[in-house]
C-alpha cells in the first residue's frame, strides 16, 4: 500500500512538471529574459550583402533606385524590410530579415535581390552617398528636386 502512494506521488510530480505553461505564449524566466515559444519570429540583420548598385529611374531626380544582392543564411530567412536613415548628404540603409525560430531550415546560403527607392524630393543640389554595411556609393544631384504641387 505504501509503495502505491509513493508511485502515485511520483507520477503526480512528473505530470505537473510536464505542464509548465500554455503553448504559443511568452514566459518570463527568473533572469528577466523571455522564452520564445513555437511560432515566434526572429528579426535581425542577417543578410550577407555582396553587391549594391544605383539605378537612375524615369523619376530622376526625384528618386534613385538601390539594387542590393547577396545571400541569406538559410532557406527560412527572408528580407522583411529595408530601412533608410538620412544624415546630411548620406543615406544609410539597413536590410532587416525575419526567420521563424522553431522551423527546421536548409543550411545552405540562399541568393536574394532586393530593390528600394530613395525619395530625393527636397534634397539640395550636391554630392550624396548611399551606405550599406560599409559599402559606399556616390551620386551627384545636379538640380533641385522640388516637391510636386499636390493641390489643384
Amino acid at each position: 500500500m505504501k509503495n502505491r502512494w509513493v508511485l502515485l506521488l511520483l507520477l503526480a510530480l512528473i505530470l505537473s512538471a510536464c505542464s509548465s505553461g500554455k503553448a504559443g505564449s511568452l514566459q518570463p524566466t527568473s533572469e528577466g529574459s523571455i522564452d520564445i515559444s513555437p511560432g515566434a519570429i526572429e528579426i535581425g540583420e542577417h543578410a550577407i550583402i555582396e553587391a549594391v548598385t544605383l539605378d537612375y529611374p524615369e523619376e530622376w531626380p526625384q528618386a534613385i533606385k538601390v539594387i542590393i544582392s547577396g545571400s541569406l543564411p538559410d532557406g527560412c530567412t527572408q528580407i522583411s524590410d529595408i530601412v533608410q536613415t538620412r544624415t546630411r548628404n548620406k543615406v544609410i540603409l539597413q536590410v532587416r530579415t525575419s526567420r521563424p525560430v522553431d522551423m527546421a531550415c536548409t543550411q545552405a546560403l540562399e541568393p536574394f535581390s532586393a530593390t528600394t527607392v530613395i525619395d530625393l524630393t527636397g534634397f539640395d543640389v550636391g554630392a550624396y552617398q548611399v551606405e550599406i554595411y560599409g559599402q559606399k556609393l556616390d551620386f551627384e544631384l545636379d538640380e533641385y528636386s522640388e516637391p510636386e504641387n499636390q493641390g489643384g
